[in-house]
């Protein structure tokens, strides 16, 4: 196993950063807000935020109590409406960040989205070297990251999509800081002995490294449940299954504290609600409608088995078109790569469950909103990451067995087959899911096709 980053693998990192964020540029500069399609940067929302933006360059913030006006594209006030039914923030971002550079051109607005998702790749590194010991694998999975439409498509997005991304994995950052120290997470291979030896050593469990860590995480959640409702049920599902990890408990200070937090967040956009419809009443009645249009509960949109089920089979079906492995491969062959993990890294085991069980959390939760936007899938973005790595080492090392003689002949013809046409379909889907969809169609060759 690899111990350090070899200098070509440095020099394709860098020269990965410098194609991903070339084609994040020219995205930004060249591609219409009308012509970014929902799985590809979700242009429909950009342009409501467009809107927003109008409206908040003409007439302030405060006007509409900080909530974001769509129908403004054209300055038409006969067309307006609030839109209560997410949280503001990343509008409200938007419209300061034009209103500072004093601007309408979206070109220049995207600019700071666009550096965030630079520091998110740093992030992304670091998240990652804390689960994947394996270094070839860790390479493999960050440039399985930032080099797919999941990344790509929406770094430089006006709406919600960079912060709900960036907030998550900061989250993520941080909370393993909370639980594991700054230490490599893959230092012990026995989960009792690396829980007893970081409560032995009392890695970041010092009063004052929790307050601050505590502080830091319960910003964070206020400022998730202000930019998404989609993070609030992933991060949910995080912080309880982190904290059955490490502490075997559901209930804990920290959980508490970060459940507070983000209903503080959501109390916020419901008194901006309130304002606007001018009272609570109607913001109550606003918000049960939408509720219950989301989760699939309201009239006419009630969800049956078979629509849960087949909203279960939805990731599976999208996740090609988002990610580099397809969701058939993903079903196929996570167990085998989870089962080495549970052998050689139980920690990394456990919580690549977690993230799994989180990726699903909004689907569970508000499975209409789920199935009517292809985008959702998003979520299983970090568990792709953390198996991406280590699945395509493993197919890899298949490959090689085939090609030499002596070890191709413990396998039977129909496993070589099989194999065989599992790694040409994954790289048929790389190719033309991400190659073509995505770097060509949306992207350099956005013109000719």
């Amino acid at each position: 196993m690899s111990s350090e980053i070899s200098k070509s693998q440095k020099n394709l990192l860098v020269f990965a950063m410098i194609f991903c964020f070339s084609l994040v540029a020219f995205r930004a500069y060249h591609l219409d807000i009308s012509e970014r399609g929902s799985l590809y940067g979700d242009g429909y929302s950009d342009n409501n935020t467009a809107s927003a933006i109008l409206y908040f360059k003409d007439f302030g913030f405060t006007k509409s109590y900080f909530l974001p006006i769509h129908g403004y594209n054209n300055r038409n006030l006969g067309a307006i409406r609030a839109y209560t039914h997410y949280p503001s923030l990343p509008d409200v971002l938007s419209g300061m960040y034009a209103t500072i550079l004093d601007t309408e051109d979206f070109r220049v607005i995207r600019l700071v989205p666009t550096f965030l998702s630079f520091l998110l790749c740093f992030f992304i590194w670091l998240v990652l070297k804390s689960l994947i010991q394996n270094k070839t694998a860790l390479v493999i999975s960050f440039l399985s990251v930032i080099l797919c439409n999941y990344f790509i498509s929406y770094a430089d997005t006006l709406h919600k999509h960079v912060y709900e991304e960036f907030f998550k994995w900061l989250f993520l950052f941080f909370l393993l800081i909370y639980y594991r120290g700054a230490s490599s997470m893959t230092t012990f291979k026995n989960q009792k002995e690396e829980i007893n030896e970081i409560s032995k050593k009392n890695i970041g469990r010092s009063f004052s490294a929790k307050v601050g860590l505590s502080a830091i995480l319960g910003a964070l959640a206020l400022l998730i449940s202000n930019a998404s409702f989609e993070p609030i049920t992933y991060i949910a599902f995080m912080v309880v299954g982190f904290s059955i990890v490490f502490e075997k408990k559901v209930f804990t200070p920290l959980n508490c504290f970060l459940g507070f937090m983000t209903v503080l967040g959501l109390l916020i956009h419901f008194y901006q609600n309130a304002l606007w419809f001018d009272g609570f009443e109607g913001a109550w009645a606003d918000v049960t409608k939408s509720f219950n249009h989301r989760t699939g509960i309201g009239e006419g949109d009630k969800f049956t088995v078979g629509d849960y089920f087949y909203n279960f089979l939805l990731p599976i079906i999208r996740f090609e078109r988002m990610f580099f492995l397809p969701g058939l491969i993903m079903v196929i062959f996570s167990p085998i790569v989870l089962k080495n993990l549970r052998d050689d890294y139980p920690i990394t085991f456990y919580l690549s469950l977690v993230f799994l069980a989180s990726g699903y959390s909004w689907l569970v939760f508000m499975p209409q909103h789920a199935e009517v936007h292809p985008f959702t899938v998003k979520h299983f973005g970090i568990y792709s990451a953390v198996m991406t790595g280590p699945l395509v080492i493993y197919l890899r090392q298949k490959f090689k067995d085939f090609r030499d003689e002596k070890k191709a002949l413990k396998y039977s013809k129909t496993t070589r087959i099989f194999y065989w046409i599992i790694i040409i379909y994954c790289v048929g889907m790389a190719v033309t899911q991400q190659g073509i969809a995505v770097y060509l169609k949306n992207g350099f060759l956005h013109d000719y096709f």
